[in-house]
């Protein structure tokens, strides 16, 4: 609405400077004042923007603004002509600098001014963020019109459409066409016959039809399909439109779709075709082409072929605030070089549908100064580089980067489908053969960009070329083997790949990276770090989603050391549990993480014992793409305070309210402290417990003796070692494990049961017996390693009672409980230790934590990071005191550690160390913090029993 701003400049005159700014970018039009009146005639809008036949108004007032938000509320119930009711508003409240600035300067002080205060509303009440107001560029205001012009409503309607027509298409094939077709269908697609297949190939029709009907709106040459129609839509007219489309570019989009149109009989191709067109009528007239990713939600939803490789389709709020935190800030001086932005490299070596490739184009368009469009087919052949091993992903993937700007055509994009699978002379392992290649390589199959088919397609990808790299990797883990699958190598038992071929792939791949970061139990992600490290440039930045597991777990120190050695501003940005995930169909908890490589010459080796993470813990998935862009602002404009000052944390704002908290962590060997709780305070404590008497929770305490358990105590062996047999069918453990027996030659205690398992002193619950083939020597051996104490190798706190176990005599730990070697006087006060609040603390403070509710740690980690109290400096009299200690308790039952803080056994334990050693701290804080983590599912996440 037209306001004067009291003396000094007139707001219509900013808001007429701005629409003139505005105008044309992104094919906007955009008004100012006193064009596009309100229907009713009374109102004025400031500005409106047109995207699509969408309207954004933008509201501006001069400081302090008082009728702003009255303002905005008036123009989103209000009728635009010819465009109806916004889809969204943003307030803008101009700063001094702007009403006192002449008018001669005024598109200068526009430009430059970081102080604009903005906010952005939607009908029915939402406004980000809540309350106050976001600040920033002109430039940041653009983007906040640019993200919440996304019609929230339509796009979901138009998923829902697009999931009915791809479902009848899908039956149709199924129940329409013969096997022939089938069979050249799936060579298309590189699929098995199934129901998935022709999901599949619904997708690939229904893409091609909407993005089809995009083109014709912009290119002239294109005829729209309603002009294709005479009394029906043939299929002739249809593949020959398509074809013609394919003259011009967007191969990846229209080659798949067209041979599967053309395999189609004449009665399926024409109820396929009806459907088709009725669909994409609805979306037309939703307004949402250029909107949304439900064709990469579309594809998530049919693609069980990712479940085996633990591949997951990335939110795509998650992927803008990845993008967010990778890329340039808007002040760095690469947005005002035009030729810099084009000579950039971005990768993903696992683009699925392409939401994170597309996430670092939007950000590269949000922040540049000038309209992209006009750079977008140097973009597309030059900067951003795709691989999969699903071609109806990379045929997504191009889709949506293409949709950035539709009209603009390209010769060609450097989106490749992978080949997996092995020949006589060949082993392919799609994008994990990329550690080899340092120059050219050739892609079997389609050329996916450029006009026309071609058999293949050269293609470079040098080590260091790499400007920036954004994954979602696949986690699958070679040793995976869970739920009954009999693969024998999970992450390459795709496409029907034989077991035998997995096996000569997996040493194949064994060999590729034998020397570099990656490891088997950790799984593929550590593989993709390889090739990001070898891609990437000195100074270039990698961003990946990760398990949680990289933070702690033995398999990953190799990752660890890397990183340590060869990168700074490292960052790890993780969701509290229970607050939404990264990724969709999975509860796994991950973690972000962004660090950028050393230039030449650094001296690394000094660097990396003084290391350090900045560790994010933010409250909550941002629910939207503009709440991502502005969290990705906050936390990279956060200083974090150290966690070893035990000051707390540093708070991440975003418009007035806390989103978050930051912490600078120390690294220590192969133990990173980031990431660890949400409650800072507690984890000040853990550290303090660790390292000394530091902690804002009690009284400062003499110092505690700690000691990594590996430098007193050494662990048993493996489970494998005890009853595993190798490839060549020769022992591995000399032992077969047999049920129960109350008094076996050999007990041992093998598994988790919360049920029988329930104070200190716990039982053997199975038997083994020596294998027929197995040596006395071998048997001595293995039964040499067996003690009464036991650590709980994956606890479920919300179940289980114990981190140690102890029997009353010798027996062989299995795979939960391995054995515990030290001196016989230690194990009483170890049990005692590890089963208080002050062991449990300990062993989450460093377990792994990807799956809810449970901490995992390996054998390997037990000694290399797992702290325990130092019993070899305890006097003789102390020792006999815990021996004591555990002989008064020892049969009480436990509650499950979720329930500590109401548990009055482990409140004995906690009351009866702090007496022995002499200290004083409020335990009844520290439980209670404990339990409120998320990882507990303590208070907040309701508690479990047992």
């Amino acid at each position: 609405m037209r306001r004067v701003g009291g003396s000094g400049l007139h707001e219509s005159i900013a808001n007429k400077e701005i629409a003139d700014m505005l105008d044309g970018q992104f094919g906007w039009t955009v008004r100012a004042e006193r064009t596009r009146r309100v229907g009713n005639g009374n109102l004025r809008p400031d500005i409106v923007v047109d995207i699509d036949g969408n309207a954004v108004v933008i509201e501006t007032e001069h400081h302090p603004a008082p009728t702003l938000s009255d303002d905005v509320e008036k123009m989103l119930r209000a009728e635009i002509r010819g465009l109806g009711k916004p889809i969204a508003a943003v307030g803008v409240k101009f700063p001094p600098e702007i009403r006192h600035c002449d008018d001669a300067d005024l598109r200068r002080a526009l430009e430059e001014s970081r102080n604009l205060s903005y906010y952005v509303a939607h009908p029915g009440g939402y406004r980000f963020p809540r309350a106050g107001y976001l600040q920033g560029s002109l430039i940041n205001v653009r983007t906040a019109v640019r993200m919440s012009s996304v019609p929230k409503e339509r796009v979901e309607a138009g998923f829902g459409i697009m999931t009915e027509a791809m479902e009848k298409i899908s039956h149709r094939i199924e129940s329409g066409t013969d096997a022939g077709v089938k069979d050249r269908i799936c060579r298309s697609l590189r699929q098995n016959p199934s129901r998935q297949t022709w999901d599949m190939a619904g997708l690939v029709l229904l893409n091609a039809s909407t993005f089809y009907e995009e083109l014709a709106a912009l290119i002239p040459s294109v005829k729209p399909t309603s002009a294709l129609r005479a009394v029906v839509l043939s299929q002739e007219a249809v593949v020959n439109a398509w074809r013609g489309v394919l003259e011009i570019d967007y191969a990846p989009i229209f080659e798949s779709a067209t041979d599967i149109l053309e395999q189609l009989p004449g009665g399926a191709a024409a109820e396929i075709l009806e459907i088709m067109s009725g669909a994409v009528s609805k979306i037309v007239a939703l307004r949402i082409l250029r909107f949304g990713d439900f064709y990469g939600m579309l594809y998530q939803n049919t693609l069980a072929e990712r479940k085996p490789a633990a591949a997951f389709y990335t939110r795509p709020e998650a992927a803008i605030l990845l993008a967010g935190l990778l890329m340039p800030s808007e002040d760095d001086g690469v947005w005002g070089d035009a030729g810099r932005i084009k000579r950039l490299k971005i990768a993903d070596f696992a683009c699925g549908s392409g939401t994170l490739l597309s996430a670092a184009y939007g950000h590269i368009i949000n922040n540049s100064p000038s309209d992209m469009s006009s750079a977008h087919a140097g973009m597309m052949e030059n900067c951003f580089y795709g691989f999969d091993i699903f071609p109806i992903a990379t045929h997504f993937a191009v889709s949506n980067m293409a949709a950035a700007f539709p009209d603009r055509t390209f010769d060609r994009c450097n989106v490749y489908t992978m080949p997996i699978g092995t020949g006589r002379d060949r082993c392919d392992l799609g994008s994990l053969n990329l550690i080899q290649y340092t120059e050219k390589f050739t892609i079997a199959g389609k050329r996916l960009g450029g006009k026309g088919i071609k058999d293949t397609h050269a293609a470079s990808m040098g080590n260091g070329s790499c400007d920036y790299i954004i994954m979602n990797p696949p986690f699958a883990r070679a040793t995976n083997h869970g739920g009954g699958r009999t693969d024998p190598v999970p992450p390459f038992a795709v496409f029907g790949i034989r077991p035998g071929e997995q096996i000569r792939m997996g040493k194949y791949n064994a060999k590729l990276y034998s020397n570099t970061c990656s490891h088997g139990h950790a799984g593929l992600a550590s593989y993709f770090l390889a090739i990001c490290h070898k891609k990437l440039k000195p100074r270039g930045s990698m961003g990946l989603i990760l398990p949680n597991t990289v933070m702690s777990g033995a398999s990953w120190n190799g990752v660890r050391e890397m990183l340590g050695e060869w990168y700074d501003d490292i960052a790890l940005i993780h969701v509290g549990a229970g607050a939404g995930t990264y990724s969709s169909s999975t509860d796994m908890h991950e973690t972000m993480l962004v660090a950028r490589k050393y230039a030449v010459g650094d001296d690394r080796k000094s660097k990396a014992s003084k290391v350090r993470i900045k560790s994010v813990l933010l409250d909550r998935m941002p629910a939207s793409a503009m709440e991502a862009w502005e969290t990705a602002r906050a936390i990279r404009s956060t200083e974090p305070v150290r966690l070893e000052d035990g000051t707390g944390h540093t708070s991440i704002v975003v418009g007035g309210s806390v989103v978050g908290k930051s912490l600078s962590c120390p690294v220590e060997g192969d133990l990173w402290w980031a990431g660890r709780s949400r409650d800072t305070a507690l984890l000040n404590f853990a550290y303090g417990l660790a390292h000394g008497p530091q902690s804002s929770l009690g009284d400062a305490a003499p110092s505690i003796p700690i000691a990594f358990m590996g430098d007193f105590v050494k662990m048993g062996k493996h489970s494998l070692d005890i009853m595993g047999t190798k490839p060549d069918k020769t022992p591995q453990g000399p032992f077969n494990k047999t049920p129960f027996t109350p008094n076996p030659t050999y007990p041992c205690l093998w598994n988790n049961d919360s049920k029988t398992q329930t104070s200190m002193v716990v039982e053997h619950d199975c038997s083994l017996e020596r294998k027929p083939d197995a040596s006395i020597e071998h048997i001595n051996n293995v039964w040499g390693t067996a003690t009464r104490v036991h650590i709980n190798h994956q606890a479920r706190y919300t179940s289980q009672k114990l981190v140690v176990g102890y029997t009353r005599a010798p027996v062989l730990g299995g795979r939960s409980w391995p054995n515990v070697m030290m001196k016989a006087s230690f194990e009483k006060a170890f049990a005692v230790w590890c089963n208080s609040t002050f062991g449990i603390l300990l062993y989450w403070a460093v377990a792994g934590s990807q799956q809810p509710g449970r901490g995992m740690m390996s054998r390997v980690s037990f000694q290399t990071v797992f702290r325990t109290l130092d019993f070899r400096k305890l006097a003789k009299p102390q020792l006999a005191k815990f021996d004591a200690l555990f002989d008064r308790t020892c049969h009480e039952e436990l509650m499950p550690i979720n329930r500590l803080d109401e548990d009055p056994v482990r409140k004995k334990l906690d009351g009866g160390i702090m007496e022995i050693l002499g200290i004083r701290v409020d335990m009844d804080s520290v439980r209670g913090r404990m339990v409120s983590e998320p990882q507990f599912a303590g208070s907040a996440a309701g508690k479990t029993g047992g």
